[in-house]
């Protein structure tokens, strides 16, 4: 289960938990003294997720690619804080233009290396004169997380996916169309993302990265009808985002 995450644009609800005594000396890359993030709040390719002990800073480096730091308070580090890093993840590559995120940790700092291991991030490369932290210039080791890699280990996008093929099914079945698709754990997480990519307006992304997945699985791929309101063509029907909700109707009526 994915915990509560927002989107904060107060500046002084991050400011607090950075600054807190036992954030603060954890923050790489930082001047001395009281950090303040207004200025990042109000850059529209930086994003900062919150929940109930803490959050993350997201910031968009070029198409496609993001860069993440993490911040959270002594009392979330006993497990909450993987689970709003992987609320964070799921955010991210459903609600953005994200394919990949990477993340730049010093190589002092163990707690955040731990943490990015667990939420499923490999490593990439090492920098001998990387990053500032605790007032010297460390080695830091970058860590990166796909897309593709994403959609196979989140676990709630397979049973998103099956909830999805359940509902399609009963809806097609309204209209007599009775050849719904067999249980498909693989397909059920790709068609998962595919749907929140879809609800979280990349409908484009959605496309591609399903169609990705189906060419290589010589799987029916799916194109977009329409942009305005969202309508993906499917094998058996369309699909289409109106007010929030999923439409589905079949290509035709009734079969026999």
């Amino acid at each position: 289960m994915l915990v509560p995450i927002h989107q904060e644009t107060d500046p002084g609800a991050v400011n607090r938990i950075l600054n807190d005594p036992g954030v603060r000396p954890w923050i790489a890359d930082a001047a001395e003294g009281p950090i303040d993030v207004s200025d990042k709040v109000e850059n529209p390719n930086i994003v900062f997720l919150m929940g109930q002990f803490g959050g993350v800073m997201l910031m968009r480096v070029m198409s496609g690619i993001w860069e993440v730091h993490t911040f959270v308070l002594p009392e979330g580090r006993n497990g909450w804080s993987l689970e709003m890093v992987r609320s964070a993840q799921h955010w991210l590559f459903t609600k953005t233009d994200a394919y990949e995120v990477l993340t730049r940790i010093p190589r002092t700092h163990p707690a955040a290396l731990g943490l990015a291991i667990k939420a499923g991030m490999i490593p990439e490369y090492h920098r001998p004169d990387g990053v500032k932290f605790n007032g010297q210039v460390v080695p830091v080791d970058v860590y990166k997380l796909s897309i593709q890699d994403w959609m196979m280990k989140a676990d709630q996008l397979e049973r998103r996916g099956a909830e999805f093929h359940e509902w399609m099914n009963k809806e097609a079945a309204k209209h007599g169309y009775t050849d719904p698709h067999e249980p498909d754990p693989e397909h059920n997480r790709i068609v998962g993302a595919t749907i929140e990519m879809f609800m979280g307006g990349q409908s484009v992304k959605a496309l591609m990265a399903y169609n990705r997945w189906a060419w290589i699985a010589r799987h029916a791929t799916i194109s977009l009808l329409e942009a305005d309101p969202p309508t993906i063509a499917m094998d058996i029907g369309r699909l289409t985002l109106a007010g929030g909700e999923l439409e589905f109707t079949p290509w035709k009526k009734t079969m026999n």
